[in-house]
């Protein structure tokens, strides 16, 4: 009966979909057992760092209904200009996705009630929407066993313990046999803070996600990632001024961080779904936001645009790609390469996994490796390679873009 009961509420409070997600959830966290372990970079002799855990849940206000509205008009856009909206094919883990999840979000998008929606998008990790682009959800926390809640809420600690010596402000041991992931956490956040030069505290407006208290915000495990993705941006064009691109932003936490570095001229590229959420993100973390079809262009604001706006009219000193393109289909991702080449000056940044492993939903699919692509697409010199410090299997490679045969270099084969 009991089950019967969660059975029940699951579907009550979310339809089949959510229903669905949750047992997901629920046989993976039951078949990983130990495997998270594998993901610490640090060695965990004295137990599992246990800080505080928060999770937010928001009440949508009068100034959420005007930003929803403002996301709902450019949604309405995108929806009616998207290419592909009349077909059914499915190329890539994103045909997936959207087959199979977001439907909660469009049930409460057709039914016009913009209050509704406001309040779904203020505690959007509850939902299916954060699914594939955020982070660990109090769904999914309620259907993992404790001892998984503790092994995710530590491995939070343990990424920002590598931003710090990725910085430089953590002393970097062999195996990480160095009591770094017991340190304390406002010390830590203080000491990166100090190394990167920019406030790394984010924003207090993700309802749903589990994260952890360090210092004086709460940090989940894309804050982290994002903030050192944008420091490491900050470092490659040390100082040199202009417009950067992002394809396949996630949240568009990136973003933020870079807006704080001073990167404010800003452009984002994705799936209509997925500028939803980035508007929302970015809107509520108070930073000048362009939507599609919004005709006032700003100076020092990000545009969050749908993927076939991409187009060469525009240059770009740096691209970025994290965490996407071994999910999309390869004739895009080869069309995405050929127009960075065509509109970015300087750099491509790709932080991105290798595994080229089965989708989990359709193992007649699997991801893609970015360099082979590169290599087969060329134009691209890559300058350095080397394993992403925040994350185990993936690697981080930044390529200078090749506007002509004498800029390949013998030495540096891609």
């Amino acid at each position: 009966m009991k089950l019967l009961h969660k059975i029940r509420k699951a579907i009550r409070e979310g339809g089949l979909s959510l229903f669905w997600l949750r047992a997901r959830w629920k046989v993976k966290s039951i078949v990983a057992g130990e495997s998270i372990r594998s993901h610490f970079s640090h060695s965990l002799d004295r137990g599992y760092p246990t800080e505080e855990i928060r999770i937010d849940e928001f009440t949508p206000t009068r100034e959420d209904i005007y930003i929803t509205e403002r996301i709902m008009a450019a949604l309405r856009r995108a929806l009616a200009d998207d290419p592909r909206r009349n077909s059914t094919e499915i190329k890539d883990l994103w045909d997936i996705i959207q087959r199979d999840q977001f439907n909660d979000f469009f049930e409460a998008y057709r039914s016009g009630d913009t209050r509704r929606v406001a309040a779904y998008l203020c505690n959007m990790h509850r939902h299916s929407l954060g699914h594939g682009i955020s982070d660990f959800s109090i769904e999914h926390y309620n259907a993992v066993s404790p001892k998984l809640r503790k092994q995710h809420t530590a491995l939070i600690k343990d990424k920002m313990v590598s931003f710090g010596e990725a910085v430089g402000s953590v002393p970097y041991a062999e195996a990480g046999e160095n009591g770094s992931l017991y340190v304390d956490p406002g010390a830590l956040v203080q000491s990166i803070e100090r190394a990167v030069g920019i406030d790394i505290t984010p924003p207090n407006i993700d309802g749903g996600v589990v994260k952890i208290q360090m210092g004086k915000g709460h940090f989940s495990l894309r804050d982290i990632y994002s903030s050192y993705t944008a420091w490491r941006i900050n470092q490659i064009l040390h100082g040199k001024e202009g417009a950067l691109c992002e394809i396949g932003a996630g949240l568009g936490k990136t973003a933020l961080y870079a807006y704080r570095f001073g990167f404010v001229d800003y452009s984002i590229f994705d799936l209509p779904i997925a500028n939803v959420a980035q508007a929302w993100y970015l809107i509520k973390s108070g930073i000048r936001v362009v939507l599609y079809g919004e005709n006032k262009q700003p100076a020092g604001s990000v545009k969050i645009l749908p993927y076939w706006a991409y187009v060469p009219d525009k240059k770009y000193v740096l691209t970025l790609n994290a965490d996407s393109f071994p999910e999309i289909s390869e004739d895009i991702v080869r069309r995405y390469l050929e127009t960075i080449k065509r509109t970015t000056t300087d750099y491509f940044l790709s932080i991105n996994q290798e595994q080229g492993a089965p989708y989990w939903q359709d193992r007649s699919k699997s991801h893609l490796i970015v360099p082979q692509l590169i290599s087969s697409v060329g134009g691209f010199w890559r300058i350095y390679r080397f394993p992403f410090w925040l994350r185990r299997g993936y690697v981080e490679e930044l390529y200078s873009i090749a506007h002509n045969k004498l800029e390949y270099s013998a030495d540096n084969p891609v």
